[in-house]
Order: C-alpha cells, then sequence, then structure tokens
C-alpha cells in the first residue's frame, strides 16, 4: 500500500478524492461568479435602494475577518465536515435568493462571504493535506483551470434568464439548489473513501517495526 501522498502525480490527479474535490470546487465556484455578476439585478428586483447592494460588497472586503475562524473550523471538524457545511451554506443562499423578501437578503450576504472564503480555504487546504505539496501547484492549478472553465457557463445562464425567462432568476437560483442537494452524495462518498483511506494508512504504520534509538545494537 503507497499513500496518496507518496503516489505519482497522474495517481493523484486520477484519484477519486481529487475528482470529487474539483467537482464539489466547481459546482460552487459557478455559483459564486454567477451570483457576484448579477446580484445588483437580483436585489433590485426585490426593491432594493442600494443598501442592500451595499452590504453585500461590505461582507466580501470583511471576509479577512472570518478566514482564521474558517481555518479553526477546519482544523477541529475536518475536510469533510467543512465540505457538508459549506455546501449547506450555498443551499441556503440559493433558499434565500428564492424569496421575494428583501430582509432575507441581507442574511444571504453574510452567508455568501462566507461560503467564498470557506470554499477557496477548503480546496487549497484540502488539496494540500491530501496529496502533500510535491504536485501541489499542478493539482491546484488543474482544478482552478476547470473550475474557471466551467464557470464561463454563468454566460448562457444569464442570457436563459434574461431572455425566456424575461428575467427572472428563479430558475437558476432552483437549479442551484438542486445542485447543492445533488452534492450530498458525492461528499458522503469523499466521507467513505477517507475513512478507508485512514484507516489503510493506520495499519501500515502499526504494521512497521518502531525505529530503534542510535544507541542499540542490533545482532
Amino acid at each position: 500500500y503507497v499513500p496518496l501522498r507518496r503516489r505519482t502525480f497522474r495517481e493523484q490527479v486520477g484519484s477519486r478524492q481529487y475528482a470529487l474535490l474539483v467537482l464539489i470546487f466547481t459546482v460552487h465556484l459557478l455559483q459564486c461568479q454567477f451570483l457576484l455578476g448579477n446580484v445588483g439585478t437580483q436585489l433590485d428586483e426585490k426593491g432594493d435602494d442600494g443598501t442592500a447592494r451595499i452590504t453585500f460588497s461590505a461582507c466580501l472586503s470583511l471576509t479577512i475577518l472570518v478566514s482564521p475562524l474558517v481555518g479553526h473550523f477546519i482544523d477541529r471538524f475536518g475536510f469533510v465536515v467543512s465540505f457538508a457545511v459549506i455546501n449547506s451554506i450555498f443551499l441556503a443562499i440559493s433558499i434565500l435568493l428564492l424569496l421575494p423578501s428583501l430582509a432575507a437578503q441581507y442574511v444571504m450576504a453574510v452567508l455568501n462571504a462566507i461560503s467564498r472564503v470557506s470554499l477557496w480555504s477548503c480546496f487549497f487546504s484540502y488539496t494540500g493535506a491530501t496529496f502533500s505539496f510535491y504536485h501541489f501547484g499542478k493539482l491546484a492549478g488543474g482544478g482552478l483551470l476547470l473550475a474557471a472553465t466551467v464557470s464561463l457557463l454563468q454566460f448562457p445562464l444569464l442570457d436563459l434568464t434574461l431572455g425566456p425567462f424575461e428575467g427572472d432568476f428563479t430558475f437558476v437560483n432552483a437549479l442551484f439548489a438542486a445542485m447543492s442537494c445533488a452534492l450530498y452524495p458525492a461528499i458522503f462518498w469523499l466521507a467513505r473513501i477517507e475513512a478507508r483511506r485512514l484507516t489503510e494508512e493506520i495499519a501500515v504504520a502499526a504494521s512497521k517495526p518502531p525505529d530503534l534509538p542510535s544507541s542499540v545494537e542490533t545482532i
């Protein structure tokens, strides 16, 4: 058994862990980018006079205050729990955007800021912790490239919203909510894989003889 951290780049990029990581990151990044590009329009439709839009921008600029707490959460509860919480926050964002209430969008603004910094933190920290840093640049860069490419779908989605749906964002927000729900099985699968990997690595470590002190001579 060769730990995932010590495998070749080809084996790491072809692993189920990497595929699930990129899947989770890609789906949520698309939602992040789509919302960032048209949040003003959505808020205007709910009767915003500019205050909610300013609050949304202010929350994004204050994410630096949340970053240490996000890191502490990841250290304490692990990556799988963190991914599940992040996915739940993105689901909550979609549900709040489906509501006509303008007051609910202030909660959405806070959750959006937390979800963005948490998503990026989990992506990079999981990559380093799971695959080590020998191929970190290629693994992280490849995931970013794929996610950025998929994020271009925000433009067809916007065209669909402004065209056939006549400016109604209900379909797109419902779509993102459904995508978040569909990610729960993927996160559960990742939890099973990680649990199996940890068990195997513990078994391998336990099977190795303890290192003898340098002063002890062996026959």
